[in-house]
């Protein structure tokens, strides 16, 4: 390791130099958090497949102000985040840009539309509070970009001719306990599981289809709300306060995918509501899938491969999720059944990290 705790170096060995700005953690965290993180899963793996493609590795952190790094050393920036995008955009290296979510401008696009809708349901409005990775412009100055997802792959196609995309969701120790399952018992409960930025994953209109069917039952899981707490989401908080005390919402915070407690939620509901506009391919959705949770998405939501017979679409409208969620809990048992077997038989063919690994090394060599 560098004598600067900020940088992790010389990661394998080659006659070439690569600067990863990404994630520092992967590459100090517990065995456990290496093998489930989706993030640190794939930063070790790409690391590993620029070794095998005879490269020695640096990495930073994607806030990182790059200061104290040698830039000339390197023949490879690959990332995300400011400094990649000012190191893509000024020097003359060979660069790939690692986009975990939607180009930017689509993304904003989009919110934008979502926050003039919430404005109309509740005469409010609330900031665009943007979270998570790869917001940036990086994209447009470099040489290829290789994204998650297909439908996330096609928001960069307006920056670049040279995008690939992968597919994975690293989670594999993740089984169904479908046999065991009472399908009918949780035909009224529904699963929201996302990460921070309500109004980019949706919790609006989840909160908002929700109070228009008390007898339904939503449990929230992840970092968005705490009631208590002001620190993060003042305004959404405020603005949804009697909502999220309803005797119909419930809020589980974050579920870790190893834990007892996801397999237990997951168990007891029959549905997860999918309805991000940033990534494309919602990595706690896809988890869910490998339980037999069947998703219900919006259009930019969960763009993969997969029959209509098995998820449930929905417009960016609360009245019709509304309705879709009810004519859902009418369904025969039987259904039910065929489609969760059929998303759990999905996600254990398509979703194996032995062939997430053959795409990231198959899709990095074509960029290279």
């Amino acid at each position: 390791m560098n004598n600067d705790s900020r940088i992790v170096d010389n990661l394998g060995s080659g006659d070439k130099n690569a600067l990863f700005i990404y994630l520092t953690e992967p590459f100090f965290s517990s065995p456990k958090d290496k093998e489930t993180d989706t993030r640190f899963r794939s930063a070790r793996t790409i690391v590993n497949i620029l070794n095998d493609y005879g490269y020695s590795v640096d990495t930073v952190r994607y806030d990182d102000s790059g200061y104290g790094l040698d830039i000339d050393k390197y023949d490879l920036i690959f990332g995300q985040g400011e400094l990649f995008e000012k190191l893509a955009e000024k020097e003359d290296i060979y660069s790939i840009y690692y986009a975990t979510g939607r180009y930017k401008a689509h993304i904003d696009e989009q919110l934008k539309i979502r926050q003039d809708k919430l404005k109309e349901r509740k005469d409010k409005s609330i900031p665009l509070l943007r979270t998570g990775l790869g917001f940036n412009e990086g994209a447009k100055y470099a040489d290829g970009v290789l994204a998650l997802g297909s439908g996330c792959a096609e928001t960069y196609k307006q920056t670049s001719d040279n995008v690939e995309h992968v597919l994975f969701e690293p989670s594999t120790y993740i089984k169904h306990d479908l046999e065991n399952k009472d399908f009918d018992q949780f035909r009224d409960k529904f699963l929201f599981f996302s990460g921070p930025g309500p109004l980019l994953k949706g919790l609006d209109l989840a909160l908002d289809s929700f109070s228009q069917l008390p007898n339904y039952n939503l449990y929230i899981a992840g970092p968005q709300i705490s009631i208590d707490n002001y620190t993060n989401n003042k305004k959404f908080i405020d603005l949804y306060r009697d909502i999220l005390t309803k005797d119909n919402i419930y809020n589980i915070r974050w579920l870790e995918k190893t834990s007892d407690e996801f397999d237990i939620v997951t168990n007891n509901c029959n549905f997860v509501l999918s309805l991000s506009l940033s990534e494309g391919t919602n990595m706690s959705t896809l988890a869910c899938m490998r339980r037999g949770i069947i998703p219900i998405v919006t259009k930019y939501s969960l763009e993969i491969d997969i029959s209509d017979d098995l998820v449930i679409k929905v417009p960016d409208d609360v009245d019709e999720i509304s309705n879709v969620i009810s004519q859902l809990t009418h369904m025969r048992e039987e259904k039910y059944k065929e489609m969760s077997y059929g998303v759990a038989e999905w996600a254990r063919e398509n979703l194996s990290w032995d062939k997430a690994e053959r795409q990231l090394d198959n899709k990095i060599g074509k960029l290279l």
